[in-house]
């Protein structure tokens, strides 16, 4: 993926601080809204250790989540407590103990027109090797 069109996207991601993450498995459909923060096009969600969507992301990592200026289908994983340091600087108020930092690589992202409502724009999104 051209670069100009990455940085294009992690601006546009990172105009959200709360997104509705959605999954599927066997808890059933869950949707909920959670804290995110990017890193690049690394996005970042702040889930309850509670939360029906890990036990979800367990059996299929693949997540849509949504803002009102864009929609991201990837593939999500848990971040081990070894990553944590790192992952939680987008969260400094978060208690390690009770939440869980899932990481989500996109495979398709959809900007939102300005106004009016559908996508502007769509991007695939190559994972990047490492």
């Amino acid at each position: 993926m051209l670069a100009h069109i990455r940085r294009h996207l992690a601006t546009v991601l990172a105009s959200a601080d709360t997104a509705t993450v959605a999954s599927d498995g066997p808890a059933g459909l869950q949707a909920q809204i959670v804290p995110c923060a990017v890193e690049g096009l690394r996005l970042l969600l702040l889930l309850p250790r509670t939360s029906d969507q890990l036990l979800n992301l367990e059996a299929d990592s693949l997540v849509v989540v949504t803002t009102s200026r864009w929609q991201l289908w990837g593939l999500a994983r848990v971040v081990d407590d070894a990553e944590r340091p790192g992952a939680t600087t987008a969260f400094p108020t978060a208690h390690a103990g009770w939440y869980a930092v899932v990481e989500v690589r996109p495979t398709r992202v959809a900007v939102a027109h300005a106004a009016g409502w559908g996508a502007a724009e769509t991007y695939d999104v190559e994972q990047e090797a490492g």
